[in-house]
């Protein structure tokens, strides 16, 4: 019924351990460092470049990501001469000019797509509006970078980009963690369910 609540008892092995936990745990080294990236995605409407960060980085936790579709064949391959043409460029020393003027412009139909890891290089502004220049790596299937597959892309919006946490950087991973399986008894599951 509306406004009732459900009590769970999950063993007295669970209790005891938490119990254990609660008097015993104490924060891990840094802690007190620790800024989760959502927080900072949500408050920081202008984004540090990689060159600001030098001298003011980001927490070690944190890492940038875009939004962006990779052009692909019909096999579903990235269309390799769209980056590579400039990767090759910016090796031969272009400068910051004339890699946004030769770069990919961002479009709004990217923030559809998947988020990649990104190095903001560039912040532009014009007409009292902020975006960036970035080179963008596609993630592979699994997550992985996929070596190689890097473009310059100019005009992202700060909605384009986030700042998110490195994987097994939050809370849920630390070594510390409270973790214990729940000990429901089987006289609370239909006698169906069971197995025989």
């Amino acid at each position: 019924l509306a406004g009732e609540e459900v009590f769970i008892d999950y063993g007295k092995g669970w209790d005891e351990a938490w119990d254990k936990h609660r008097q015993e745990w104490r924060p891990v080294d840094g802690a007190e460092k620790y800024s989760p990236a959502y927080e900072a995605d949500a408050a920081d409407l202008v984004l540090k470049t990689v060159f600001e960060e030098i001298n003011d980085p980001y927490p070690d936790n944190y890492r940038t990501m875009c939004y962006y579709e990779f052009a692909k064949d019909n096999d579903g391959n990235i269309i390799e001469e769209e980056y590579d043409l400039m990767t090759a460029n910016i090796v031969n020393g272009m400068d910051l000019e004339e890699i946004v003027e030769h770069a990919f412009e961002w479009e709004s139909r990217h923030l559809d797509d998947y988020l990649h890891p990104c190095k903001l290089l560039a912040r532009l502004v014009s007409d009292d509006q902020i975006h960036y220049m970035a080179l963008i790596m596609q993630k592979g299937e699994s997550g992985e970078r996929r070596a190689g597959a890097k473009r310059f892309v100019s005009h992202i919006p700060r909605e384009g980009i986030k700042l998110m946490d490195k994987s097994y950087t939050t809370d849920q991973h630390l070594p510390n963690a409270f973790r214990h399986y729940m000990e429901i008894p089987d006289d609370i599951f239909p006698s169906t369910w069971m197995d025989r």
